[in-house]
């Protein structure tokens, strides 16, 4: 107890302080009240405030009416009855009361013997619960134990000239929800839900004398109890029939039982094998791989690992390995810091003493760091921050994206160096429960690995998804259910073959599906529990099949604690709870119904006892739970009716205190609004919270908060009120996924947002939309859609007279023209949005993602460069430069950059453009902005090579090629294979340069972008003129001529006819030979071309 006169810590039962002899007040252990040091009772509730026994420890017989909180409790019930009592009891009431109080008065004390709560007392009979108000671990197991209690104390010999009796005995465990009900001589504490009307059902199906427990109590008693099954039995009022047990005994000396059936064989995944084993021959020899095993839960994904991992050869592979946990929301980073455990020898430090654990933690960074040649400042801070035992570093200056990006390179390069001697393998197993943090972390480093000697191997289920499918160096075993043949081999080496055991090895596989777990557990199940035994090594049936199921033990370990608390904690905890795994202290004091000087000793309070701890980043009021574990199960004990009241609160709180910078907060917000079931707030922030990550280029993040606002609109009760934002919703969405490049998932919410503008009539929403899917349509090279698209969406924006969509369609419909030679006609589109938009529109995007007056400019740019305007094109690209730098977003600014280095590269100036390109890959990276990634390593390695920089060139086409195919850019495949055979030409691999100009050729055949093929064409005739296969290339350079001079395109028609006089004077046509050359030069010239 802190002294508020001196502020000095002093013991809970003291009364004067320790430090300055001032009284000390009392917090009731129940309400939290403040009460005088001398009070005996809470002047609030009126509980006891007598030190107890067990400090910190309430009895829920002290607590009064209304502290016994309504909650969801996972308990055992018991009902116990008097067997045959109506025709026990005697004609005269005082003499069937003596008997039935004798009776009660047994029954209730065995129940209390072990700690359970009486609930009702029916005359002849009793309900009693295990596990609440308190929770109890053991639950089950009490109940059991006060079963056999009441049975032993009826079997005794009655005394002389009493009767002999007998009562029947049913319990049940599951969830329930607990609370007060009535007034005055009415007040129960009842339990509502099926677990206690089953409860009921079994004592009624129970012979006299007999126990009945339900499979799910078996479940939690079996390594400790005997019984006998009854087998599924019909229970009235339940459609389905129920697996009940007759309760014989309780051992407390004897564990589980240890024949829990034979060995598991390995059996039916050769091919799964097959394809790891390539995967590791390729990784070995530095071809980076990532492998992931995908499949339902107990389909052998963990098997099938393990299996892999135990044939590789000791010393020649470091083996590093997380595993997710079910039912448990890690804390950040805790994935990756369970590799860096192993990387670092950190495995045991975490639990030693906290001096010893910090120095333990600097030597062993120091030394592995110095081994691996990485001990940069950088690397140690930032890895010492990670496990707290770094103070005042910058890591509590970064934001989640730049401490992800950082240990995603740290991460990197620890494992390039581990896998110098040996190979290494990182297993990153159920990974849908590894924390977000680390996904990322994970995610990132899964891009950067295929030139490493590491094989990533990730298992996960199919509900989980990821955006790793298009890395080339990635592969996905999609594991299913063991089929005919395997299935039957798995259960060979289960049970033997005996015929007696057909049926039965069809009903698992039926039963199962084949699921290799599910198999295995349900065999050991049969064996266990008397269904299966063993004869000669061979198993024979012996009675019905049960199901079966693993016991929530944790949850109820950490319930017990949680309601081991004065009720006041744990109230706060559950309050601490609704914000989440971190909150504000001020803000939980804030919205908390205890007094504010109450609140903060209780939190020291959970925190000496290990419920909460300081956050790492601030050392003020931030804290956190000690344990993700202690969250989840504080938080699943409060009914939904509480949560949204405190989660109303929060909001009510947050609300007021960011008035007028909510915009910091817009995520928590959103949270706690749709918690709270106020799904128009929670509708509105998801919305801002999107559009802000928008502002800052967060396009992950927004796509995020789109998706999770699109969900709430979902739910809202009255669709009809909201069909304009679930369209809005949806157009924002496309935004944000497109610089992504995951348009694929562009297409159907443009189409919902199409059906549900058609069904509203706004011609405005309409025309938005197709202006987008003209775009799509673009992205994905469906010229002839992207124009109709566009064409549409204009005609619209004439009649509304809409300048904003007017201006989003003429982009769109410029660079659709742009892309299949139509150079004039998207010059006019183009350069109509350059005339209109004027100083005071050159910042506003109009819906669009990119800026219209630097993506116009941009493309014009592109536009007078291909048909050697080149004095045209300068203006434009200075221009979206400068307002991209003035108004725009990184992507803006990248786009800038790529109009500049693509007119460069035509006129023949590409390593002017160098510094821009690597700028632009550094802002690619640094925002996540994937869609432009290929564009710009194509570019850039072009600029290489004219360098004489082919490694970096070649690392940097190859990541082209597989980012433009992952992400189905084909209107961007075309700029990169024209770029990229230009470096194969450099290097003088023209073998190589033609197979590129082929695919480009191809390509461009079917997409039907004339312009990128006579580029192809060239390409080709000038690898073929590098082979001395003269003909063939004059051949090619004229067809390429040809196109060129039939869209204008001068600077294509010059190089040709430069490539072809060249070629013809070593046919010996000098004359012919001079003309060409003569050409060449004029347009070269007049051009202003430096290319040769």
């Amino acid at each position: 107890m802190r002294c508020s006169a001196c502020m000095s810590q002093n013991p809970d039962t003291g009364r004067f302080c320790s430090n300055c002899g001032e009284p000390l007040a009392r917090l009731c252990p129940a309400c939290g009240a403040r009460c005088e040091a001398s009070a005996k009772f809470c002047s609030d509730c009126g509980t006891e405030l007598v030190p107890k026994a067990q400090p910190g420890v309430v009895s829920w017989r002290n607590l009064r009416k209304g502290s016994l909180a309504e909650e969801r409790k996972i308990v055992s019930i018991l009902f116990a009855d008097l067997s045959g009592s109506f025709r026990l009891l005697e004609s005269d009431p005082e003499k069937a009361k003596e008997l039935l109080v004798g009776v009660l008065d047994r029954l209730t004390g065995a129940v209390r013997k072990f700690d359970g709560t009486v609930v009702q007392a029916m005359g002849d009979g009793i309900m009693a619960i295990f596990g609440a108000p308190l929770a109890y671990e053991d639950h089950a197991l009490r109940a059991c134990h006060a079963a056999l209690a009441i049975q032993e104390e009826f079997r005794r010999e009655p005394d002389e000239g009493s009767r002999s009796l007998s009562v029947r005995v049913g319990i049940n465990s599951g969830e329930v929800v607990v609370s007060e009900r009535g007034e005055g001589l009415d007040l129960q504490y009842a339990a509502f839900g099926r677990t206690a009307h089953l409860a009921a059902r079994m004592e009624e199906m129970a012979s006299p004398g007999s126990i009945l427990i339900s499979e799910n109590t078996w479940r939690l008693v079996r390594d400790r109890a005997r019984a006998a099954s009854k087998g599924n039995v019909d229970v009235r009022g339940l459609e389905d029939p129920v697996g009940l047990h007759e309760l014989l005994s309780i051992d407390s000396s004897a564990g589980r039982s240890t024949s829990r059936g034979p060995a598991v064989t390995f059996v039916g995944r050769e091919a799964e094998l097959g394809i790891l084993d390539h995967a590791a021959l390729q990784a070995s020899v530095g071809e980076g791989r990532v492998v992931s095993i995908v499949g339902e839960p107990g389909v052998g994904k963990s098997r099938l690992i393990d299996e892999f991992l135990r044939t590789r050869n000791t010393g020649e592979w470091v083996t590093l390995k997380t595993c997710g946990i079910s039912h448990n929301k890690p804390a950040p980073y805790a994935g990756v810091k369970e590799i860096l455990d192993q990387v670092f020898g950190f495995e045991h430090e975490k639990f030693r003493g906290p001096d010893a654990y910090e120095q333990n933690i600097r030597e062993k960074v120091a030394r592995r760091l110095e081994e691996f040649g990485l001990q940069t400042d950088k690397f140690t801070t930032t890895l010492l921050s990670l496990y707290n035992a770094n103070q005042g570093s910058d890591w509590e200056a970064l934001t989640a994206d730049q401490r992800q990006r950082r240990l995603a390179h740290i991460l990197y390069s620890l494992l390039d160096k581990s896998s110098s001697a040996a190979a290494a393998i990182v297993v990153i197993d159920d990974l849908q429960w590894i924390d977000a943090d680390s996904q990322a972390i994970f995610g990132e480093t899964i891009r950067l690995i295929f030139d490493l000697r590491v094989l990533i191997v990730l298992g996960y289920r199919p509900e989980y998804s990821h955006g790793w499918h298009g890395n080339l160096h990635y592969f996905q075993i999609p594991l299913d259910c063991l089929k005919g043949g395997s299935a039957d081999e798995f259960l060979d080496a289960l049970l033997g073959r005996n015929s007696s055991l057909d049926d039965l090895r069809k009903s698992l596989i039926e039963r199962t599906g084949g699921n290799p777990f599910f198999l295995e557990e349900s065999v050991r199940s049969l064996v266990e529990e008397g269904y299966l035994s063993s004869k000669g090594g061979k198993y024979e049936m012996s009675r019905q099949v049960g199901e079966q199921t693993i016991p929530p033990r944790v949850q109820d370990v950490i319930a017990m604690r949680i309601d081991r608390l004065p009720a006041a904690e744990k109230r706060l905890l559950q309050d601490a709870a609704a914000f989440g795994y971190e909150f504000e202290g001020d803000l939980l004091a804030r919205i908390s119904d205890l007094d504010d000087e109450a609140v903060w000793p209780i939190l020291e309070h959970l925190i000496d006892m290990h419920f909460l701890t300081f956050g790492p980043q601030t050392a003020g009021t931030q804290l956190e739970f000690k344990h993700p574990l202690t969250h989840d199960v504080a938080y699943h004990t409060m009914v939904q009716g509480d949560r949204r009241k405190i989660h109303a609160k929060i909001l009510a709180a947050l609300e007021e205190l960011y008035r007028d910078s909510n915009d910091t907060v817009l995520n928590k917000l959103a949270f706690h609004a749709e918690h709270a079931a106020d799904l128009v707030k929670a509708k509105n922030y998801l919305r801002a919270a999107g559009r802000r990550a928008m502002a800052s280029s967060a396009c992950q993040q927004a796509s995020k908060c789109f998706e999770d606002c699109l969900s709430v609109i979902n739910r809202m009760p009255d669709k009809q009120a909201v069909v304009e934002d679930a369209i809005d919703v949806r157009l924002d969405l496309r935004n944000a996924l497109m610089p992504l490049g995951r348009h694929d998932e562009i297409l159907p919410h443009l189409s919902e947002a199409l059906a549900l503008g058609t069904t509203l009539g706004d011609r405005s929403r309409i025309a938005r939309t197709h202006s987008y899917l003209s775009h799509y349509h673009w992205l994905v090279a469906e010229w002839e859609d992207a124009i109709r698209e566009g064409r549409r969406a204009l005609e619209i924006a004439g009649h509304l007279n809409d300048f904003g969509l007017l201006v989003t369609t003429r982009f769109t419909l410029g660079i659709s023209n742009y892309s299949i030679g139509k150079f004039k006609n998207a010059a006019e589109y183009l350069g109509g949005n350059v005339k209109d938009l004027d100083e005071r529109e050159v910042g506003n995007r109009f819906g669009m993602f990119a800026l219209p007056s630097v993506v116009s400019r941009c493309y014009l740019a592109l536009c007078f460069a291909e048909q050697g305007l080149f004095k045209d094109a300068q203006t434009p690209v200075s221009e979206a430069i400068a307002i991209a730098t003035e108004y725009g977003r990184p992507f803006d600014v990248i786009q800038g950059y790529l109009a500049l280095s693509h007119v460069d590269h035509i006129r023949g100036k590409a390593k002017g453009s160098l510094p821009y390109l690597e700028e632009a890959l550094a802002l690619c990276e640094d925002v996540d902005i994937q869609i432009l990634v290929p564009r710009v390593t194509a570019s850039l390695a072009y600029a290489y090579s004219l360098e004489g920089r082919f490694g970096e060139a070649d690392k940097l086409a190859e990541r082209a090629l597989r980012q433009v195919d992952s992400m189905h850019l084909t209107a961007m495949r075309s700029f990169c294979l024209r770029w990229i055979g230009e470096v194969e030409l450099n290097a003088g691999r023209t073998s190589n340069a033609c197979d590129i100009a082929e695919r480009l050729y191809r390509h461009c055949s079917a997409t039907g972008e004339v312009s990128h093929g006579a580029w192809a064409r060239y390409l080709l005739g000038a690898s073929l003129a590098a082979e001395d296969c003269r003909e063939d290339a004059i051949s090619h350079l004229q067809a390429a001529r040809r196109t060129a001079e039939d869209l204008g395109m001068q600077p294509l028609v010059a190089l040709c006819l430069n490539k072809i006089g060249k070629l013809q004077q070593l046919e010996g046509q000098g004359a012919i030979a001079a003309g060409s050359l003569r050409e060449a030069e004029i347009l070269l010239r007049d051009m202003g071309m430096e290319r040769s």
